[in-house]
């Protein structure tokens, strides 16, 4: 695996991982500023701007990816960083510490004990329960799904997995919260919904107050996407009393299973990639027959149950951090 970076400034030296689909030159605008103070160092992921491809046979968790970056890093010899991470950079950052720990315990004089990982987190004064389930006064089952409209978020896949259900027309709805990606795929996914079997509501870009009113009406909250970086829709929908099902995406299951144990999460297998998000046609179809089956569990199961995401919430991420 070969790691292309940029090292601009002299000082203390900053670490700069960018998110899923950018590169390094992310963050150009702060680099651009913090060289004047620190040395900057931005690396491209593998299948980035001009970082080496993975081999379609690679099966690279995130643990092994920071392992990865952290061999490099120490390759360039950089001894003490300050790590900034943004999406699948952000999630890195756990596995990173992880191989950090005696460097760590060499620089700043503390028992393992004493060590704490803050991750990212939630707004947990919006969202939050707010109410009984519109399901328990008419038996309609909601399902919402929020972020991009497109394939590559697995809509389309979505809608046709709602096809391959068997209930009455009056006994689901689904809620697509969020703006357009291509406009020409977005009139095709308006078709389909058009054709589908359940009433199919799109619900635009929302501020983040209405997304909590629609999470607290539905009960199903679904991502079916071919690939994430973190998604904090999945703790906020949990936050807010829904069941979830969703693609079993490498690194996020297992970041959920640390962070959320006990969370009401059925998990799909995706389908084949060719690339880091684009599906193999071919594959679809088994892939939408999963999904269905996942969402008519979650459909039968009828009462979501209970999980504590506080762990994660910025009010206790903050006290943590001033602790």
């Amino acid at each position: 695996m070969k790691f292309s970076y940029s090292c601009e400034g002299k000082g203390e030296t900053l670490v700069f991982i960018h998110s899923y689909l950018w590169d390094k030159n992310m963050w150009e605008p702060q680099i651009k500023f913090l060289k004047e103070y620190y040395q900057c160092i931005s690396i491209d992921l593998p299948g980035h701007g001009q970082s080496s491809v993975l081999d379609d046979r690679e099966n690279i968790s995130l643990r092994d990816l920071a392992k990865e970056l952290t061999k490099f890093i120490d390759e360039l010899g950089v001894e003490k960083y300050i790590y900034i991470g943004l999406s699948v950079g952000g999630m890195l950052a756990p596995y990173m510490y992880e191989y950090h720990k005696e460097k760590i315990k060499k620089i700043y004089p503390v028992s393992e004990k004493q060590m704490t990982v803050i991750g990212t987190g939630y707004n947990s004064e919006v969202f939050k329960k707010t109410g009984i389930k519109l399901s328990r006064k008419d038996g309609k089952i909601r399902m919402i799904f929020a972020g991009k409209i497109t394939q590559k978020k697995g809509v389309k896949s979505l809608l046709r997995a709602l096809n391959l259900l068997d209930y009455e027309k009056e006994k689901i709805q689904l809620i697509l919260a969020g703006g357009a990606g291509n406009l020409v795929e977005y009139e095709e996914i308006k078709e389909l919904a058009d054709g589908c079997r359940y009433p199919v509501v799109f619900a635009g870009c929302v501020t983040q107050s209405r997304l909590a009113e629609l999470y607290n009406d539905c009960d199903i909250f679904v991502l079916p996407s071919m690939y994430e970086g973190l998604p904090l829709t999945v703790i906020e929908s949990l936050a807010c009393g829904d069941r979830v099902v969703m693609t079993k995406l490498e690194g996020i299951a297992e970041w959920l299973a640390d962070m959320v144990p006990d969370a009401d999460i059925r998990y799909v297998l995706p389908p084949g990639m060719k690339g880091t998000d684009e599906p193999l046609e071919e594959e679809l179809p088994a892939f939408e027959s999963r999904l269905a089956e996942a969402l008519r569990e979650a459909i039968e199961e009828k009462d979501t149950k209970e999980c504590d995401v506080s762990r994660i919430s910025w009010q206790k991420i903050a006290r943590e951090v001033i602790r």
